[in-house]
């Protein structure tokens, strides 16, 4: 990034081109410091060269408080969060639910209902790749438990 300097400010408010409300609303505008029109121009380029210091020493100290910020996060350790499958697998275990109940309750959890969408596939997969290893049975009231 490239910083203005005092030089810098002051060819742009000596621009003989410009009046002083001219310079006035341009620095409003494009550097959204507001100051007074009674000011000579001298005075206007300490005015505006030191907001804009001020301004610099605020972007620094952010730029350095999200730097540590991020570094903070990264090293936070952070959860690893379940499966669709291992919550499927969870509520099996159980050994309470139906097929039926199974996708209703994995609905809720997955946030399937807010996208107006259903787990049957997913909860269907699940359990035809237990029962093709033979982990689980399908009792007769329906209930689906893990075999002992």
């Amino acid at each position: 990034m490239d910083r203005l300097t005092r030089d810098d400010i002051s060819n742009i408010i000596e621009s003989p081109s410009l009046s002083n409300e001219e310079i006035i609303q341009v620095i409003k505008h494009e550097l959204n410091i507001n100051i007074d029109a009674d000011l000579t121009k001298a005075e206007m380029v300490e005015e505006v060269y030191s907001a804009y210091q001020l301004a610099l020493t605020e972007i620094e100290t952010k730029k350095a408080q999200s730097k540590v910020d991020s570094k903070a996060s990264n090293k936070a350790p952070k959860e690893k969060k379940k499966s669709m499958k291992e919550n499927i697998i969870e509520l099996i275990e159980k050994g309470k639910y139906s097929k039926k109940e199974l996708i209703e309750v994995i609905d809720d959890i997955g946030g399937y209902k807010m996208r107006a969408k259903s787990s049957r596939t997913r909860v269907g997969r699940v359990i035809r790749e237990l029962n093709s290893e033979g982990k689980i049975e399908t009792l007769a009231d329906g209930l689906i438990r893990f075999k002992k």
